[in-house]
């Protein structure tokens, strides 16, 4: 007996001591890295660089053929994604078939990585909002929220790397991606770009170590440098030319944000070209700054979708063969061709014949490899559990995207504000309140609209026009719906919304019903990738439809869905409001000492509108969300992430927190001021608060007294007051204006801002952290803080005191 245990213990430890370093989840990464890759041939190495986009590749089901299942065996597909096709169960028994042919039947058992585009929702669940709502909420804990679900969901499901989050930042509202955005602002942009990595991949205790949470993701965060520029236009990929001082600190910040918490493991290189080089060769950029300066010898970066050759060869002009695009990828520093097979053509580019070292391709499959290690997909059995619709579609994951739909509607204009007469919220149902409402518009049941770009299917939407038929047999409110969509898809006819009967059938309506309410905007083919407009017009009849109704409408709310800013001059671009009318103004933005030269406060098709929502992507609860906001259920607390311009063509002026000069004089054009039609930050609520100056306190509480060290962290002090309303949440915003400095400085800089909830006649004392280093700029280095002002900004109208730092 003795004699078989010692033989079983002998057997055991040799089978132990025959199993690869690589293949011990106690080993560090590095160490099991550096052991995979010293076992690998060539071949092997190349296939891990390249990426089968598997959408149509073979259909709804897995390959039959010997062919297809010897592409997987040989390790010749390595990172998968767009795999799921069909329902839930058969999306799993994919995944898993792939991964047991690549575990199983490879020569090193190398596993597959999983990808799914993660923008603002998962496969077969609910669609959150697009971020650009996420970004007008202003609440980092919430869009974590968001980001953690989204990884759960995903990664049930097998996926291990989840694309997102966008961490640029767009400018131009004509370019169809600002929805992808969080802000325009770096600042913003990087608290929600930091949330949301957080929420996909968890906190770390090493960057490039193992993640602890197996229902997170391994997040590519793009799309690095400068993407979406403003200098061609709002056109997609348009190339950018950066000096110095704008790239790092207008571009650079978010990254720099991800980096200095931990969170950057992987990066997607943008489509297009920072000064006169193509992203997917700009050797500077990807590994100078990227790698050497910031200290991400291992990030994973990740082509845009087969970038390699369409933005290097076939584009740019960069190379003349796809094997020398791919050695110019592959020695900037890009690690693996997405959605491309030009990395196949490395072997012959390889050294000694070749440009491209073994060290290039080793540093790419190491990061490439890495991702797998810290997923765990390694160390995990290669089927994942089945899984059931509804536990990805739970209450839960409903009242989260809820909640972020309510926190991201931003209520613009709100006729008769803080009176008992005023246009919001609306009272329904009996005792003198609303007894009949007309819901009209080409979106009022348009779900792709609705949940916008990068969507994914198999979860319900709740739409706007249903969402108002319950609320109307709750209140028993006389509804009637007109001009909807009902196919769930438009196109820019039906969205144009042109009908002369429609149009005729909903003046009419409008002129007997107690409100209406218009929903419009632009869909998901007029606002989205390929989406670029020239004009922020509304679309085709929707001006006409917008001037009619609220010509006629007792009370007239506009809703505006989609996901850039939009301007109403299809009539003439203002109307003068009276100087003495004060009554006119409650409710509106605009400052009367704007008005110059043409004298315009009010776009035209604005003058008869009662109220106007901006609703952006809200997602599959935004219609939910939208009637509680409408009602008073819930109190808005959303505030604009952009500068909502006049027109196009103030683009770029009106956006006077960036601006790097004072206009002087008032300076203006001819036929409108230089300002935006609503500010940065921006966001009125049902509630009249008040805010005191700020003052500055040094660490013990006490005034401080004299210019804060550079070194010193301070914190602004003030107290906010809701004097009429119900309970609300706003945000406090801090600005810093240098007064002095050896180069131009932005004229605002949006530095700190702070999410406060007070409670009806109540008073808060809100005290915001302010390290005086995060106020540095770049001059050829990085400069310390010189004396300068912080102003404050709730997001409604009045004057904006300072105070000296």
């Amino acid at each position: 007996t003795n004699a078989m245990l010692l033989l079983c213990f002998w057997a055991m430890a040799t089978v132990l001591s025959a199993q690869p370093l690589f293949k011990d989840p106690s080993q560090p990464i590095s160490a099991r890295v550096a052991d995979l890759l010293g076992r690998m041939t060539l071949e092997e190495k190349v296939n891990q660089t390249l990426n089968d986009y598997f959408a149509g590749a073979f259909g709804p089901s897995v390959p039959t053929d010997p062919k297809g299942q010897a592409a997987i065996a040989s390790e010749g597909m390595r990172y998968l994604f767009k795999f799921c096709r069909g329902n839930l169960s058969d999306c799993i028994a994919t995944r898993n078939h792939f991964q047991t042919l690549a575990m199983e039947d490879s020569r090193l058992g190398i596993p597959l990585s999983f990808a799914e585009e993660t923008l603002h929702g998962s496969l077969y669940a609910p669609q959150y909002p697009m971020p650009i709502n996420l970004g007008c909420t202003w609440n980092e804990s919430l869009v974590e929220s968001v980001f953690g679900e989204v990884a759960w969901q995903a990664s049930v499901v097998g996926i291990n790397v989840g694309l997102s989050p966008v961490v640029n930042m767009f400018p131009d509202p004509r370019f169809g991606r600002l929805q992808e955005g969080f802000s325009e602002d770096p600042h913003l942009t990087s608290k929600m770009g930091v949330a949301a990595v957080l929420g996909l991949q968890g906190p770390v205790d090493d960057p490039s170590g193992y993640l602890n949470d197996p229902n997170r993701l391994s997040a590519v965060v793009k799309h690095f440098l400068g993407y979406g520029d403003a200098e061609q236009g709002g056109i997609d990929g348009g190339p950018a030319t950066l000096d110095e001082q704008t790239l790092r600190e207008r571009y650079l910040p978010p990254w720099r944000a991800l980096a200095e918490r931990g969170l950057l493991r992987g990066v997607m290189a943008s489509q297009s070209a920072v000064n006169h080089v193509p992203m997917h060769c700009h050797t500077r950029l990807l590994t100078h700054v990227l790698r050497n300066e910031m200290n991400l010898s291992h990030v994973f970066v990740h082509s845009d979708g087969g970038c390699v050759i369409s933005c290097i060869s076939s584009v740019y002009k960069m190379a003349d063969s796809e094997g020398a695009a791919a050695a110019l990828a592959i020695l900037a520093g890009v690690d693996m061709d997405f959605a491309g097979c030009s990395y196949s053509q490395l072997a012959p580019e390889m050294a000694p014949s070749g440009k491209v070292p073994m060290s290039a391709l080793d540093r790419a499959v190491s990061n490439i490899l890495r991702v797998k290690f810290a997923t765990g997909i390694f160390d995990r059995p290669a089927n994942v559990s089945m899984r059931r619709p509804e536990e990805l579609d739970t209450p839960q994951f409903r009242t989260t995207a809820r909640e972020a739909a309510e926190q991201s509607m931003v209520l613009l204009v709100n006729r008769g504000q803080f009176s008992e007469e005023g246009s919001l919220p609306l009272v329904l149902g009996e005792m003198g309140g609303v007894r009949s409402m007309l819901l009209a518009g080409p979106l009022i049941d348009d779900i792709n609209s609705q949940n916008g770009g990068y969507s994914h299917g198999g979860a319900p939407t709740v739409t706007f026009k249903a969402a108002a038929e319950a609320m109307a047999a709750e209140f028993n409110v006389n509804l009637t719906s007109l001009h909807g969509n009902t196919n769930g898809s438009s196109g820019v006819g039906d969205v144009a919304g042109s009908d002369p009967a429609a149009i005729r059938a909903a003046e009419q309506t409008a002129s007997v019903v107690d409100v209406t309410v218009l929903v419009l905007g632009d869909d998901t083919k007029t606002c989205a990738e390929m989406g670029d407009r020239e004009s922020l017009e509304l679309l085709g009849g929707q001006p006409e439809l917008l001037r009619r109704t609220a010509a006629v409408a007792k009370k007239l709310v506009l809703v505006l869905v989609g996901g850039r800013p939009l301007t109403f001059n299809t009539f003439g671009q203002c109307v003068e409001v009276p100087k003495k009318d004060g009554a006119a103004r409650v409710g509106f933005p605009w400052d009367p000492s704007e008005s110059v030269g043409a004298a315009c406060e009010i776009p035209s098709l604005l003058a008869n509108v009662s109220a106007m929502l901006m609703a952006w992507r809200p997602g599959a609860e935004g219609g939910t969300a939208l009637m509680n906001l409408l009602t008073g259920r819930v109190n808005p607390s959303g505030h604009l992430a952009v500068s909502w311009p006049r027109s196009a063509g103030g683009i770029g002026s009106q956006v006077p927190y960036l601006q790097q000069f004072q206009l002087h004089h008032r300076e203006t054009y001819q036929e409108q001021p230089s300002t935006p039609l609503f500010r940065f930050g921006f966001g009125l609520s049902y509630s009249n608060l008040s805010i005191t100056k700020p003052v500055v306190l040094d660490q013990h509480g006490a005034l401080l007294n004299g210019p804060a060290d550079k070194n010193a962290t301070v914190w602004v002090g003030l107290n906010l007051t809701n004097l009429w309303g119900p309970d609300a949440t706003t945000v406090v915003q801090l600005y810093f204006q240098q007064t002095t400095a050896p180069v131009i400085r932005y004229y605002q800089q949006l530095v700190r801002y702070q999410r406060v909830a007070v409670a009806r006649n109540s008073t808060v004392e809100v005290r915001i952290e302010l390290a005086v280093a995060a106020l540095s700029f770049w001059n050829n280095r990085q400069d310390g803080a010189v004396p300068g002002e912080v102003g404050w900004q709730l997001g409604e109208p009045g004057e904006q005191p300072s105070f000296k730092l």
